[in-house]
């Protein structure tokens, strides 16, 4: 009698995540333009609500500068940390869509995409569709997603390091486009260094990666040890503003941007304690999904010098810090964003050989994800990962301070805003009216915004003022101070004076006072 022999449950699940697999893998072009759809819309929407903070400010009128010439003075002025070329992409934004909040965080909008299509296409060359995908949709899920549409270098920073990663894992293949790829990572290396000043620590995971492969080959591949010499030459515009950048630190005496241990735990949580759930249980998944399902979609092995590259990146935070605290080069924990490159791509290798496991990551990812961008899109207010600072994604905010500011019945008076992070958005989208009577009081001699303010004045023709706590009682024998919980402490600087102090109104997001000059 013949029998039939009945496949294990083993063989039945090989054969079935081969199938899909093969599936996801023949549709996978159009997967991805789904992904670029859909990351374009969501992240543009996001980008027209989120009103901008205080960091954004800089790029917004460096960038609106005229040309090029007044954008480097600038910078020579210390009006920002930054190399000119990301400044020069805004403001071709800009030109070309328009003014407006989208539009100048259009180059991090593209620069973030790229680079997360460099990521699926890093990983897609050595694993099955499933893990390569885990590697583009895993830094929507940690705290770098916010760079994606913020009006600051970061975006654009990581699609340059996208795109040279994935020239340089061309050009150790030695294919027929080496000498292309050669190109690309040359100019894309440099870019990323004329894009911001940390920009260097993305040829580090690739350099010490080419150094192991010129062990394990015995021979040194001098065309890339060119290519990445000859990118280095776009660090060189930041050698030149870091002597400005020094002065300024000096200037300040702050230890705001000083290089810290705490700063570099801080930078490890911001980028992975919201994508924790994902990591642990792409961990456990790869420790106890059975390997035998790898069949029919595994690839060829991954080199030596990818893993080692890809575990420099897990590093690249310590190094900059370790480069701040030798050079004196202010630091935060957000330069070392290029970290969540070495953590994508090797929790996609990580689950090469495991479909299923793969599979249920990717789920894990699009369920945090969906969740996160509708918290987002709801949400009126957002939290700066780095600052802890509220920032708004709703304009009636705003409206209802200007309000309150309104209703103070002396309509000449000054009005003292005491928050340092709140002043450049305040003064931004102030009536016409009211503009002219904000002042922002510094913390201290020397503070970021009180020196922030007057260079705006002269590089950019920004209004806003800055003035003493003496300075206003002398000139004036009454104002109004308006603040955030956080700045009430400063109202003590008027008190100390002599001066009487009324509180106004007080909510538990801001407060409005009457500051009265006593009688000498």
């Amino acid at each position: 009698m013949q029998t039939t022999e009945t496949p294990s449950p083993g063989q039945c699940g090989k054969t079935r995540f081969e199938r899909l697999s093969t599936l996801i893998g023949r549709l996978s072009p159009f997967l991805l333009c789904g992904f670029v759809v859909g990351y374009g819309v969501v992240t543009w929407y996001l980008a027209t609500q989120r009103l901008f903070w205080f960091d954004e400010f800089f790029t917004v009128h460096l960038s609106r500068l005229p040309g090029f010439d007044a954008t480097w003075q600038a910078l020579l002025m210390q009006a920002d940390f930054n190399p000119p070329l990301f400044y020069e992409l805004t403001r071709l934004s800009e030109r070309l869509l328009g003014a407006g909040p989208a539009q100048i965080r259009l180059p991090s909008i593209v620069g973030f995409g790229v680079f997360c299509l460099c990521l699926y296409r890093f990983v897609s060359v050595r694993a099955p569709v499933f893990a390569a995908f885990v590697a583009l949709l895993f830094p929507f899920a940690t705290g770098i997603y916010w760079y994606a549409y913020e009006a600051r270098a970061y975006g654009a920073l990581l699609g340059f390091g996208g795109l040279s990663l994935v020239c340089w894992q061309l050009v150790a293949a030695r294919t027929e486009r080496r000498l292309w790829a050669l190109i690309g990572l040359t100019v894309f290396l440099a870019c990323g260094m004329l894009t911001h000043a940390y920009g260097v620590l993305f040829g580090l995971p690739l350099a010490m990666g080419e150094l192991w492969r010129a062990v394990e080959r015995k021979r040194i591949d001098w065309p890339v040890w060119i290519a990445l010499a000859v990118s280095l030459a776009g660090i060189f515009p930041s050698f030149i503003l870091l002597t400005s950048v020094l002065a300024a630190i000096n200037e300040i005496q702050t230890t705001v941007f000083d290089a810290s241990v705490a700063k570099l735990f801080d930078a490890y949580r911001s980028y992975l304690a919201p994508a924790l759930g994902i990591l642990l249980g792409g961990l456990a998944l790869a420790l106890f999904v059975p390997d035998r399902e790898a069949g029919g979609g595994d690839r060829q092995r991954v080199p030596g010098h990818e893993y080692v590259a890809l575990a420099t990146f897990l590093l690249v935070p310590a190094v900059a810090c370790a480069m701040a605290a030798v050079t004196g080069a202010p630091f935060m924990s957000r330069y070392g964003l290029p970290a969540v490159a070495g953590f994508s791509c090797l929790l996609g290798l990580g689950l090469r050989r495991r479909p299923a496991a793969a599979a249920g990551a990717l789920a894990l990812l699009v369920v945090q994800i969906f969740v996160g961008s509708v918290h987002l899109a709801r949400n009126p207010t957002v939290i700066e990962p780095t600052t802890g600072y509220e920032v708004s994604n709703y304009s009636p905010h705003f409206m209802r301070r200007y309000g309150l500011m309104n209703s103070a019945a002396n309509k000449d008076a000054p009005i003292v805003l005491l928050d340092n992070l709140d002043f450049l958005p305040t003064i931004y989208y102030a009536p016409e009216g009211l503009r002219d009577r904000l002042v922002y009081l510094p913390r201290r001699k020397g503070e970021v915004t009180g020196l922030a303010i007057p260079l705006f004045r002269k590089c950019c023709n920004v209004p806003g003022r800055t003035a003493t706590d003496a300075e206003l009682l002398e000139a004036n024998r009454e104002f109004y101070v308006y603040g955030t919980p956080r700045s009430s402490d400063k109202l003590n600087y008027f008190r100390e004076a002599g001066a009487t102090v009324t509180v106004e109104s007080m909510t538990a997001s801001h407060f409005l006072a009457t500051v009265t000059r006593n009688p000498r």
